[in-house]
């Protein structure tokens, strides 16, 4: 054989650089978290703590980097997938992954390897990392660092390791595999809709604040709602909470042919649960809306937070209220009456003297 043959032997099982450069600098981005973190919670804390909140999550980095290398791998990521729950004790200290090591040293990668083992390696350890100094933010001010390095000594290789084996790892893993579910890291899975509705209308926002930077003479506050919600306390009604209509909220249906899946099984209002819904007292307890004993003092109007409650300019007709602008034609008739009353009663008095 000669030496091109073999160096295009060699080259054929090269790992493939666009994938080992993409995976080391998401490596370092994940790694960079941590310290970030550090300074976060540092700056939440108060003066006397930041050394030691900030040396927990510092803490955390060194700890986690040698009992991921230790067992937590192994317990991870390790196994032949025969447990759903915990990975195996054969990649301990991460013996095999060597073997790769010195291969790709030689130029050859492990069979069907995109890019090098230890670089996985490394990047789960950075997300090991990071939640463990998550972690510590909860304990900042009140426990001592050495009580906080056992609990996430035990934590990591207890819970997390096996979680992670659970959801990411592969065949024969509990989640993974065997439920089916997948994770996508937060998201639209972890806060639901309200997730994609607060950042299109964040962005709608953005987009509208730069239009009005960038155009001479336009306010960036003007016709925008500042207003802050506060939740009413019904304890100081004007007037008893349980004397207006509060009907029952509109429930979804569920699609029980879904309901052992991880689809979504709920079923969208019909159209007569909409208007329901939307015409339905949201019950803030402070005005009662009766048109048999509305005097239109506007009160409810005032008292409503969250201006829910409007008082119109239409008169029923049975009513015996009367527009501002109406109001002369109302009285007047009166004023002539009593005016007519006073006249006739001194011209009487000035007849008897």
């Amino acid at each position: 054989m000669s030496a091109d043959n073999v160096h295009a032997t060699k080259g054929e099982r090269m790992y493939d650089t666009g994938s080992t450069t993409f995976m080391l600098i998401c490596t370092m981005l994940v790694f960079l978290m941590t310290p970030g973190l550090a300074f976060f919670y540092g700056g939440l804390s108060r003066r006397k703590n930041v050394i030691n909140t900030m040396l927990m999550c510092f803490g955390a980095i060194g700890l986690v980097g040698v009992l991921w290398i230790v067992a937590g791998w192994s317990l991870a990521y390790g196994g032949d997938g025969s447990s759903p729950f915990t990975g195996g004790l054969d990649q301990l200290l991460c013996l095999p992954v060597l073997n790769q090591v010195l291969q790709a040293a030689e130029g050859n990668a492990a069979d069907g390897a995109v890019y090098p083992q230890i670089i996985n390696i490394a990047f789960q350890m950075a997300f090991a990392m990071i939640t463990a100094a998550i972690v510590t933010g909860s304990l900042a001010g009140r426990v001592k660092f050495g009580a906080m390095t056992a609990f996430l000594g035990i934590w990591l290789l207890v819970v997390y390791a096996p979680l992670a084996h659970m959801v990411w790892g592969g065949e024969g893993s509990f989640i993974g595999d065997i439920i089916g579910a997948l994770d996508f890291a937060g998201g639209d899975v972890v806060t639901g809709p309200k997730f994609a509705i607060d950042a299109i209308a964040a962005g709608r926002e953005g987009a509208v604040s730069l239009h009005r930077f960038v155009h001479e003479g336009q306010s960036l506050t003007l016709a925008r709602d500042p207003r802050e919600f506060y939740e009413l306390d019904k304890s100081n009604a004007v007037l008893p909470i349980d004397c207006f209509d509060a009907p029952a909220r509109q429930t979804v249906a569920h699609d029980a042919s879904k309901a052992k899946t991880f689809s979504n099984d709920r079923i969208t209002f019909t159209e007569a649960q909409v208007k329901a819904e939307a015409s339905r007292c949201l019950g803030c307890g402070v005005s009662v809306v009766d048109q048999n004993k509305c005097i239109g003092c506007g009160l409810c109007t005032t008292r409503c937070e969250f201006d829910a409650i409007h008082l119109t300019r239409d008169v029923p007709e049975a009513s015996r209220m009367y527009r501002t602008e109406d109001k002369m034609k109302a009285i007047l008739p009166h004023m002539v009456k009593r005016a007519a009353k006073l006249t006739i009663k001194d011209i009487k008095e000035k007849c008897a003297k």
